[in-house]
């Protein structure tokens, strides 16, 4: 087997390109910031974060775990480069949990991706092209609740125009 020594540790030829692809991954999540506060909340040496980030040598499991909390991503993404961020609360996991149970059952999700972005689209005042060309816009504003109209207008007992 192939080593290589490096800073006085023994690193595998193999284990190098995973080095090498944490080190991508973690210099994409440190992005333009500087290491030291970083290094600083994750309560490891600001040369340590260094090498990481040059694969120089690898993070422990330990540490690992630290950066993927401290960035939000999971262990998945930042060793193997597989998507998916931490979930931020119980509604998102819930949804994670239905999306994924819809997988499972061989559930056609392309529409539902698409309704998303129509959603969004719409939110953000555009209008999102569908796979098959048909273009929705956004909804006209729904009008204020009739209740709290009366209620300021101190006609409760009325129905308004138009009726309901």
């Amino acid at each position: 087997m192939t080593e290589v020594i490096k800073l006085g540790k023994k690193v595998r030829m193999r284990d190098q390109a995973l080095t090498k692809a944490i080190a991508k991954r973690l210099t994409q999540l440190i992005g333009e910031d500087t290491l030291e506060p970083i290094a600083r909340e994750l309560d490891i040496k600001h040369n340590t974060l260094w090498s990481y980030t040059h694969a120089i040598c690898m993070p422990s499991v330990e540490v690992l775990i630290k950066i993927a909390k401290y960035f939000g991503k999971t262990l998945d993404w930042l060793v193997l480069g597989a998507a998916s961020e931490i979930p931020k609360d119980d509604r998102e996991r819930g949804l994670l949990a239905r999306v994924r149970e819809a997988e499972e059952l061989g559930v056609d999700l392309k529409p539902i991706e698409e309704y998303i972005m129509f959603l969004v689209d719409r939110k953000k005042g555009g209008a999102y092209k569908l796979s098959n060309d048909q273009v929705l816009r956004a909804a006209e504003p729904k009008p204020e609740k009739y209740a709290s109209e009366r209620r300021s207008a101190g006609n409760e007992g009325e129905e308004p125009v138009g009726g309901r």
